[in-house]
């Protein structure tokens, strides 16, 4: 049997590299594409209508998923993998998904999420990239962060530095989490193996897997003892434990 291509998907500010550890723990028998998300990069892709289905869509179209791929999707990329899985399921194998939110419940956090949102976009067009990213890494999420070697987020800031503000304005303002359209229904329904992973610092994320866990017939959520939302940043090694372990659980008609 051929083995399933994998897509890596980065979260918001990321760029591809940040998979080269896990990448390098994988078998080279699989086909690997390590995608740049909507908006971001030197020479952003940013599509006109801003709807975040709309993208997604124009998205995977982009990516020409010739086959069934396995998507592999950190923080705002494991949001957009999650609804290529699940609104293009012909496509898909499969999904890990590190430190995923499958869409606010109510129409009162979204307007809140929205504002959010807004408040960031205008402070990156106001602030530039080097700033905003200097305010974004203090965030509580991204604490756990501050122990991982020096040379390891001097890379990660320099990485963020190749993004323009225009590009990261609009990818705030379209894929945040406010523009996203809940996924729980569709997620609950879905015949598509789902593996979630997140880190048992990052309490937040935790919680929602184990809630995406229980909802849904084909998902399995597993948390890693000592890493905080980014475990492909802090324990790559495990990430390619979970990735393999996935990939192995696939049954032959998949």
């Amino acid at each position: 049997m051929t083995a399933a291509p994998l897509l890596f998907l980065h979260g918001y500010l990321g760029q591809p590299s940040m998979w080269d550890d896990v990448v390098r723990g994988i078998d080279g028998a699989h086909e690997t594409t390590l995608a740049v998300l909507p908006g971001h990069g030197p020479s952003p892709w940013t599509p006109d209508e801003p709807r975040f289905e709309v993208v997604v869509d124009a998205f995977v179209e982009r990516l020409g998923l010739s086959v069934p791929t396995w998507l592999v999707g950190y923080s705002m990329g494991a949001r957009i993998a999650l609804d290529i899985a699940l609104r293009h399921p012909s496509k898909t194998k499969g999904a890990l998904l590190i430190g995923v939110d499958p869409g606010l419940r109510t129409d009162d956090e979204r307007r809140a999420r929205v504002a959010w949102e807004e408040e960031r976009a205008q402070a990156i067009l106001q602030d530039g990239v080097e700033a905003f990213a200097r305010q974004w890494e203090r965030m509580p999420l991204f604490a756990t962060q501050e122990s991982l070697p020096l040379a390891t987020r001097e890379r990660v800031r320099q990485g963020r530095s190749l993004h323009t503000k225009s590009g990261l304005a609009w990818a705030m303002r379209v894929l945040g989490l406010g523009n996203m359209p809940p996924l729980w229904s569709a997620l609950a329904e879905a015949d598509v193996p789902v593996r979630i992973v997140t880190g048992a610092l990052d309490t937040k994320f935790t919680t929602i897997g184990r809630d995406m866990a229980s909802c849904a017939r084909r998902a399995k959520h597993e948390v890693v003892a000592g890493a905080g939302h980014n475990v492909a940043l802090e324990m790559p090694a495990r990430v390619v434990r979970e990735l393999r372990s996935a990939l192995e659980a696939l049954p032959p008609d998949r």
